[in-house]
């Protein structure tokens, strides 16, 4: 028997503020019974097949990972409901892209540029994040520059505090990025560590509405934004997880099996961190707004013109004919 047979209207739909943020799925087929989402899973406990439903409206956005199969009328009542779907890899290790919903609204989108293009609302944005790095130091109006040194000897302090911790040899971060093969094994961690890092901050961008591509710090790519939001985690996430992967590795280990290793580390890691709920808090910190207003409403109900009017959407203005 189906779930449920009638569509829903948008005055049915859960507002943003009321909804779960994220929700990751892998090794099931998705498929719609009636109007409601449901999943077809095996239950790893009893290897006994499950046929579970779904409450797709109740979250901002669902990450389905490897092994998902997908019916083109599930991925319509995603839409529908106002859902972002979003592919990554295992444990949102890696940002694949996404099915956006075309009624959400721009607003953080349009706040993220209106920062980005003005330059001193561009300079408070990074001096916003480099106090997110320095908690205990005044970051006050200095040049780009003079953050990027002390990053700088920041990451290089870290990096000798987790090889003193590990006992993991290191001499400083360099690799070939066109054979991430061809480096030592800590760096070679570090560069994978970070990709599943990046993965997850470009996943929770893109469900909040923001760009990837506009960076504040970061410029010229289309994860600059996604660099710039992970570089505020790296030190308590992918680089205690990389350089724990290596010591806990054989020497001359196959590279196949310590990529496994840091993947399984770093899930470990970001799952402690609870980084899927602190980017939505510290993005909205960023731009200065609260976590309610950056998760407005994303079925957009009215549009506007660009007269400073709104009106309500999908209605002609024009000469009504009789």
């Amino acid at each position: 028997m189906p779930f449920r047979k009638h569509k829903r209207n948008r005055n049915e739909l859960i507002t943003v503020k009321d909804c779960k943020s994220f929700f990751y799925l892998e090794r099931a087929r998705v498929e719609v019974d009636g109007d409601c989402l449901i999943f077809h899973q095996v239950n790893p406990d009893t290897n006994v097949p499950e046929i579970l439903p779904f409450p797709i409206a109740t979250y901002q956005a669902i990450f389905f990972g490897p092994g998902i199969s997908i019916t083109h009328r599930a991925l319509a009542l995603i839409a529908r409901s106002g859902t972002l779907a979003i592919f990554t890899g295992q444990n949102l290790s890696v940002y694949y892209g996404c099915a956006d919903v075309s009624t959400r609204s721009s607003e953080n989108l349009q706040r993220q540029i209106t920062f980005y293009s003005d330059p001193e609302k561009r300079m408070e944005i990074v001096r916003r994040m480099y106090q997110y790095r320095f908690p205990k130091t005044q970051i006050t109006a200095k040049g780009l520059k003079t953050y990027l040194g002390m990053e700088g000897n920041r990451m290089t302090a870290i990096y000798k505090k987790e090889a003193r911790r590990t006992g993991v040899t290191w001499t400083k971060r360099e690799y070939n990025i066109e054979d991430m093969d061809d480096s030592t094994p800590v760096n070679y961690a570090l560069s994978i560590a970070n990709h599943v890092l990046y993965g997850v901050c470009a996943a929770a961008e893109v469900a909040l509405g923001y760009s990837t591509a506009i960076g504040f710090i970061h410029k010229g790519h289309m994860n600059s934004f996604t660099y710039d939001v992970a570089d505020l985690y790296k030190a308590e996430t992918s680089i205690p997880a990389a350089f724990e992967a290596v010591r806990d590795g054989k020497a001359h280990e196959d590279y196949d099996i310590l990529r496994k290793r840091v993947h399984a580390y770093c899930h470990e890691y970001l799952y402690r961190a609870r980084i899927l709920k602190r980017i939505p808090k510290d993005l909205a910190n960023l731009f200065q707004q609260s976590e309610q207003e950056q998760e407005q409403e994303y079925l957009a109900g009215q549009l506007d013109i660009g007269d400073g009017e709104f009106y309500k959407d999908a209605t002609n203005y024009g000469r009504k004919i009789l």
